[in-house]
């Protein structure tokens, strides 16, 4: 499976640096088939990073498959309400 390519959200670079990782911690059991990892991890890792090109912030959330990619507003940024 080819993984998500990363970009800003803003100027769609692929030029970041990332800055800190967090991750649950789910235990899980890795279960195959015929030779074959079938069971996907189960925890999700958060990983704050920004855009060398525009210097939006944004987080990259990996799920299993799943790759989200979230700008990152600040409270003194205009229209930013934190609980919409």
């Amino acid at each position: 499976m080819e993984e998500k390519k990363i970009e800003c959200p803003n100027c769609h670079a692929s030029y970041y640096v990332e800055r800190v990782t967090i991750a649950t911690a789910l235990a899980w059991t890795n279960i195959y088939r015929d030779g074959k990892l079938i069971s996907t991890n189960p925890n999700t890792y958060t990983t704050s990073c920004k855009c060398m090109n525009c210097g939006q912030e944004f987080n990259v959330i990996k799920k299993g498959s799943e790759t989200k990619i979230v700008p990152v507003n600040h409270p003194d940024e205009e229209n930013n309400d934190i609980y919409s």
